[in-house]
């Protein structure tokens, strides 16, 4: 970490007026568990390029690191401004508030990101949230909303599945992941989770699945097993 360090700090006094050397830099120094310095140099990075949206997340999670939820917030409603047609910015002040669990305060900006043509990780955002919350009927409502809205989002399946699983709800479980298998067929992980929810539940033809994830995806070792 230090020579990662050592290496970008070079970079930077070798190109300053490139923002990638900060970026590396920043990333090392939350890999030394230095939150405070790996804030001051995405911070740079922003000076150098403003806008830089990888830039401006590292500094959002820097901040959190560093305990400074008010300096997250600021970089996250820059993103908002400069990007208004995004969710990324909503996003990330979701994030903010989840960090600190204003429980209220994150569903607001998250359902504001829900309304953005790239909603991206905003409904499985919101739908921890409103967990977190115990709001537990707000949160299958907007599960079930969203499915029905945007059938082919995988993303927000398969977490449903997961979701199910740590619930031990392995019958639901098995319903999300084999609803991701009817959009994307060779989706490795859900056909590989499919398949040991069947040995689970004592159903034939697990092998087949497990097989299939294999193709899909060769020399995983999650898959192997």
């Amino acid at each position: 970490q230090q020579q990662a360090i050592g290496t970008f700090t070079r970079m930077t006094s070798l190109q300053p007026k490139s923002p990638l050397g900060f970026l590396g830099l920043t990333e090392a120094q939350l890999a030394a568990d230095d939150a405070g310095a790996a804030l001051r140099s995405a911070r740079r990075a922003i000076e150098v390029a403003p806008g830089n949206l990888i830039a401006q997340q590292l500094a959002v999670g820097a901040a959190l690191r560093a305990r400074q939820p008010a300096q997250a917030l600021e970089i996250a409603r820059e993103v908002q401004k400069q990007r208004p047609a995004q969710a990324v910015g909503f996003v990330l002040e979701g994030d903010v508030e989840i960090a600190q669990k204003h429980w209220d305060a994150a569903a607001a900006a998250l359902r504001k990101a829900l309304d953005k043509a790239d909603a991206g990780p905003a409904p499985q955002r919101l739908h921890e949230v409103l967990r977190a919350a115990g709001r537990t009927a707000d949160a299958d409502a907007l599960a079930s909303r969203w499915v029905k809205d945007h059938p082919a989002d995988t993303a927000f399946l398969f977490y449903l599945g997961d979701v199910a699983l740590l619930q031990g709800d392995l019958a639901l479980a098995e319903q999300q992941y084999r609803a991701v298998l009817a959009v994307q067929p060779e989706h490795a992980l859900s056909l590989n989770n499919v398949a040991w929810l069947m040995v689970k539940r004592k159903q034939p033809g697990a092998l087949a699945y497990a097989e299939r994830a294999v193709r899909a995806a060769p020399n995983n070792p999650a898959l192997l097993d």
